[in-house]
């Protein structure tokens, strides 16, 4: 039997006043889009229905704030325009659990207009959020910032835990050193957050002189980015940094790529416990990997493994280091524990006007010796031409290469040497093939138990006499006289005592 329905009743029923939203046919009633159609922001005004046939559009930020919690919010293709966040009234600020996904990068932006908030106060990010579980995802996000702001003018910060930024690009971001505003392009996390995420985005085209690229507080991933930054001609040029982890719990900045600036990664600020930096490749960089702790700030359980850095040498007189860790307390705690440099490749550029006497392949110091412990350097492939600066009692060495596969004995007492000879605190083998040198003293074991040295007498001719240093003894209680190409191991008990075997 037939069913036939009024023609009148089925114009009601498509034409009705409610809207039939796109969300509404997978349940998801919290599901919008916003079109780039008009630019009125600051009016307050908002039309459409927020379905993809009938978007939003209008004030971008009042649409954004008067959207609920767990909203997917689409921007359909073109720029939206916003003021950005200075915690200002009506400024955006996505809620829990938004979801703000673009058409892909450069097909969707969302832009500063600069008619808004002046140059004053920071701008913390033309996409904000305090909250957890937020997301920004697919789009462009221009800055609009110029090289003479005074403020900083950050992209995206979210704040929460369980945030996300994937696959968006920031452009024109800027910072001023002068006035020690430092912006940061994408920054998720705060120390006390945990569960959050960048990867594959872009940040470039770096106006100003001072910006932090990417950064992550409290545990996060920082994964598969890529950075554009100056490359360093002159050090008023400002300063620049990839990637950053500032007070870090279990985070990982896994095969990211940075190109130019001061630093490819760096920390300074809050304390970093197992803290992974892996598989990246920082290019053009004046220094490649910095963690550098002072007064209350740890570092506990750091990996440096199988980066590739390549040092610029586009500034004359400028030293250039590869990896350097750098404990400035002067108060003899340890703050540098448990720390693993391995796998590492640290060259120069080809290209570069490099002056290598002044290259660093790797440093661990410490301005009170024993304030590093357990540091190993092992198995690194490192210009040969580089100087290593190694000063602290906890550091052992091990398996390191140059360019051409050859190992490097850096404590090597080579050629210059002095006739007597004072060993830095350094585990490892220590080869010695100076023919002046005819007495070596042993390093501080002192606070160090089980520290392992293995002195080789590498010399064509003459002995080697070994002693203990001042405050300390060699058990037996006489030096040990080593004749070329003879050897001897020598572990210490922690109190002052070395053990020769």
């Amino acid at each position: 039997m037939a069913i036939f329905i009024p023609v009148l009743t089925l114009l009601v029923v498509l034409f009705c006043d409610s809207p039939l939203h796109a969300g509404e046919l997978t349940g998801d009633t919290r599901e919008v889009w916003i079109s780039a159609r008009t630019n009125a922001l600051g009016s307050g005004f908002i039309a459409g229905s927020g379905d993809i046939i009938r978007p939003y559009y209008g004030d971008f930020d009042a649409i954004l704030n008067s959207l609920p919690s767990h909203t997917t919010i689409h921007l359909l293709p073109g720029i939206h325009f916003t003021k950005g966040y200075e915690f200002t009234r009506g400024d955006a600020a996505l809620k829990a659990y938004q979801k703000v996904i673009g058409a892909g990068i450069d097909v969707t932006t969302v832009r500063r207009d600069r008619r808004f908030h002046p140059d004053t106060a920071d701008n913390e990010g033309e996409l904000w959020s305090a909250a957890d579980g937020v997301e920004v995802s697919d789009l462009t996000i221009d800055a609009n910032g110029s090289e003479s702001d005074l403020q900083k003018n950050n992209a995206v910060g979210l704040r929460g835990s369980y945030c996300a930024v994937r696959r968006v690009k920031a452009i024109h971001t800027s910072g001023n050193l002068a006035k020690e505003q430092e912006c940061f392009p994408i920054f998720v996390g705060d120390p006390v957050k945990v569960g959050n995420m960048i990867s594959e985005c872009e940040v470039s085209s770096i106006r100003g002189t001072y910006c932090t690229a990417i950064a992550v507080l409290g545990q996060g991933v920082v994964s598969h980015n890529r950075v554009f930054l100056p490359v360093m001609t002159n050090m008023a040029q400002g300063i620049f940094q990839g990637y950053q982890a500032n007070g870090s719990r279990n985070a990982l900045i896994d095969g990211n790529i940075c190109d130019g600036g001061v630093s490819g990664f760096e920390t300074d600020t809050l304390s970093e416990t197992n803290l992974t930096i892996m598989n990246n490749a920082f290019r053009n960089v004046l220094c490649g990997v910095v963690l550098i702790k002072t007064g209350n700030w740890n570092l506990d359980g750091v990996a440096i493994r199988n980066n590739v850095i390549e040092l610029a040498g586009g500034i004359p007189n400028r030293a250039g280091y590869g990896i350097v860790v750098r404990n400035e307390d002067r108060t003899g705690k340890v703050h540098c524990r448990n720390i693993t440099i391995s796998g590492n490749m640290v060259r120069a550029l080809p290209a570069g006007r490099i002056d290598t006497h002044l290259m660093v392949g790797i440093e661990a110091t410490s301005t009170v010796q024993t304030s590093l412990l357990n540091v190993r350097i092992e198995a690194n492939t490192v210009d040969r031409l580089f100087q290593w600066n190694v000063n602290a009692s906890g550091v052992s060495m091990a398996n390191n290469s140059d360019l051409a596969g050859v190992p490097l004995h850096v404590r090597q007492v080579g050629p210059g040497s002095p006739g007597i000879a004072a060993l830095q605190p350094l585990d490892g083998a220590i080869f010695v093939n100076s023919l002046t040198t005819s007495n070596l003293m042993l390093p501080n074991g002192r606070g160090f138990p089980g520290k392992e040295l293995t002195i080789v007498n590498a010399k064509a001719n003459g002995n080697l006499l070994i002693g203990a240093a001042r405050g300390e003894k060699l058990v037996p209680n006489r030096a040990v006289l080593l004749m070329p190409n003879q050897s001897a191991h020598f572990i210490s008990d922690g109190t002052g005592k070395w053990f020769a075997r």
